[in-house]
């Protein structure tokens, strides 16, 4: 297949838009009844996704980790996921870490 240079602009000019839609997509998703753990979930950045469950004392790396497979699987890239406390957060206390952030491309934590 021959590619042009109009379509070529007009892949570029839909991208971020279908990006946009991927993102949001995921935060829909995962406030669906499909991940009854996610209570609230937001793009606090372009790359960093926070994601909202109730503290039930244990470490919410692997939970993050998870949520990254997720995003990977809707082909967004470059992002990075931390689990709060969504309590905390509601209560005016900030953001509580209930998991080491971690990049979802190479699933490093910290």
């Amino acid at each position: 297949m021959k590619l042009t240079l109009g379509t070529l602009v007009l892949a570029l000019l839909l991208s971020p838009r279908l990006y946009a839609d991927a993102r949001q997509d995921i935060v829909v998703y995962l406030k669906s009844s499909e991940e009854p753990t996610v209570k609230d979930a937001t793009w606090i950045s372009h790359t960093m996704l926070a994601v909202g469950v109730v503290d039930d004392g244990s470490d919410r790396t692997g939970f993050a980790e998870y949520v990254c497979n997720l995003v990977r699987e809707r082909g967004v890239r470059g992002v990075n996921v931390k689990v709060i406390d969504i309590v905390k957060l509601v209560n005016d206390d900030g953001f509580q870490n209930l998991s080491k952030r971690v990049d979802c491309e190479t699933f490093k934590r910290w």
